[in-house]
């Protein structure tokens, strides 16, 4: 009765504060000047010194409305904090947008509105505890399932929009055609209504288990995979990333990106059928390899690790691939929140896809900063030419010329109580070049992964566990 009626945590607090959110609508009446039109806007933005934009907006904002001559604006905006922000007899226009938007922080500063309240768990309360245990009362506990019931939320979300994809196509149809993977749903009433009915059945079926956790957390000893979720035993895709593969797709793509679709359909599950050209990523029909690791490599990964690299399509897809995971640890609670088993096999094909594409890595985004003492590795790996990148600063990046490999990484590590973080990583290449971020913590804490027998180099990293700050706790490399 104690949960059902007060839950898991109580408002010991609020932050306050004020947000304020401003809406520009533009519509462009000569559609001929559409492209042009939206360069210069977007060019005054970027080209804008963000830190004189709270002194002095004026310049900004006559400069935008210049570039809306011939334009009709609409401006929504919303604001809780800071009272009366505006006279309300006086309407808004960019001008007087960009004005309180300046004076905003001042506003809010002088009169604050509570914005989030702070939940704490009873748990980490003296005096609950006090008075609860002589009477037996327990709170519930959800940190266990918390990960589970998370992704349990991103896959009923995810129905959730293809369902308002099959709407889009009962109202327009003419505006699709048949997706170019396999098993597409055909564009007619009948079909979309079956894909819609089975889509909201799963739905349900997600409900239904989270109610399951809601009123027994600590019964659920180990979450089964969200889809096994009562599954059914005819053919249906397990996912919603793979319904929507099937889901009707706007008319006038261009090739390559129909190509894309068909290629990414081919790895969404073993019994898809093995029908269309061959890749240099091979087909479900390939024999998959014995294994994706050294057998002397085992002992480094984790069990949920070991689930998405046994997966038999992984192993078909990513024969010509290694994997070596760390750093050690040597309990779970040093390794933090696992990422979901079915989302990390699914971002390991994602990776070997551009690989596929594009060769080897051009660019890698390295970095580790600070965040209340806490380090928080960020790392990007750019596939494809130099204009791939025209559009990403340049701190922190790494260029690999044509022909260079990453044949060394380091892994240091340090604790924060009992969680184990990585704080710092160092790269080796074939030309002698290294780039590193972060602090190394010396040779005790730090490892070495050399590029493995009949590899070439580091493809890319994969996070496979990580903290509730997003310290990275744990990396997957990837070679080639």
């Amino acid at each position: 009765m104690f949960h059902e009626t007060y839950g898991d945590s109580y408002i010991s607090g609020f932050i306050e504060g004020g947000d304020l959110h401003g809406v520009i609508s533009i519509k462009i009446l000569d559609s001929t000047k559409k492209e042009e039109i939206k360069a210069q806007i977007t060019r005054d933005i970027n080209s804008s010194d963000p830190a004189t934009m709270g002194v002095g907006p004026s310049s900004l904002s006559s400069t935008l409305q210049s570039r809306l001559q011939g334009c009709e604006t609409t401006i929504a905006v919303n604001w809780s904090g800071g009272g009366l922000i505006k006279p309300d007899d006086e309407e808004w226009s960019l001008e007087s947008l960009f004005r309180v938007a300046a004076a905003f922080p001042a506003q809010v500063a002088a009169c604050p509105r509570r914005t989030w309240a702070i939940l704490t768990p009873y748990n980490n309360n003296h005096t609950f505890l006090t008075w609860s245990i002589p009477k037996a009362v327990t709170p519930y506990d959800f940190h266990g399932v918390s990960a589970y019931a998370a992704d349990l939320l991103d896959r009923y979300m995810a129905y959730k929009n293809n369902v308002r994809r099959i709407q889009g196509v009962l109202d327009s149809p003419r505006l699709y055609m048949t997706s170019p993977g396999n098993h597409p749903i055909e564009i007619s009433v009948a079909a979309l209504v079956h894909a819609r009915k089975k889509m909201k059945h799963e739905m349900s079926n997600i409900t239904e288990e989270v109610d399951m956790i809601n009123d027994d957390p600590e019964g659920i000893d180990r979450p089964k995979a969200p889809e096994n979720i009562k599954k059914n035993t005819d053919y249906k895709p397990g996912s919603p990333e793979e319904w929507a593969t099937r889901l009707p797709v706007p008319r006038g793509l261009t090739s390559q990106a129909r190509a894309a679709l068909g290629r990414f359909a081919l790895l969404d599950r073993e019994s898809y059928s093995p029908t269309g050209p061959s890749t240099a990523l091979g087909l479900p029909s390939d024999s998959p390899a014995e294994s994706l690791f050294e057998e002397a490599a085992r002992k480094s990964f984790t069990e949920h690790e070991l689930e998405a690299l046994n997966w038999e399509l992984n192993r078909r897809v990513l024969k010509n691939y290694r994997f070596i995971d760390g750093p050690l640890a040597g309990t779970s609670s040093q390794h933090g929140t696992p990422i979901a088993s079915d989302q990390l096999r699914d971002e390991l094909r994602v990776n070997a896809v551009f690989a596929n594409r594009f060769g080897w890595p051009r660019f890698v985004h390295l970095s580790v900063s600070q965040s209340d003492d806490v380090p928080l590795l960020k790392f990007k790996f750019i596939f494809g030419q130099p204009d791939a990148v025209k559009n990403e600063s340049r701190a922190n990046m790494m260029e690999l010329v044509d022909n260079e490999r990453i044949r060394e990484v380091r892994i240091g590590k340090t604790l924060r109580g009992e969680k184990q973080i990585i704080a710092y990583v160092r790269l080796e290449t074939t030309n002698g070049t290294t780039y590193s971020s972060g602090n190394d913590p010396g040779k005790k804490d730090t490892e070495y992964f050399r590029v493995p027998s009949g590899c070439n180099g580091l493809l890319c990293f994969v996070v496979t566990a990580q903290h509730e700050q997003g310290a990275v706790s744990r990396l997957m490399l990837a070679w080639k």
